[in-house]
């Protein structure tokens, strides 16, 4: 039977990991002359606790960064 890992789609971290639903906000960039604007989201993502406390705690926010096709979720002030 093969184990599942469940990541922390922040940090990649896999102590901890909890499905969180967050608000975040939705940036692409696109390199084929389309615009697209930048808007919120709510998501239900995995979360370790550090990324967690570091969104609700200490004012940074979830960006979800949209570059053709690959997405990245960062933390950002």
């Amino acid at each position: 039977m093969k184990e599942t890992i469940i990541k922390c789609d922040v940090c990649k971290s896999q102590e901890d990991v909890n499905q969180e639903e967050m608000q975040m906000l939705r940036h692409f960039d696109s390199s084929d002359g389309r615009s697209f604007s930048d808007h919120f989201v709510t998501e239900t993502i995995d979360l370790c606790k550090q990324c967690l406390d570091a969104n609700l705690k200490s004012g940074k926010y979830l960006i979800d960064e949209r570059v053709q096709g690959y997405g990245n979720i960062v933390l950002k002030e």
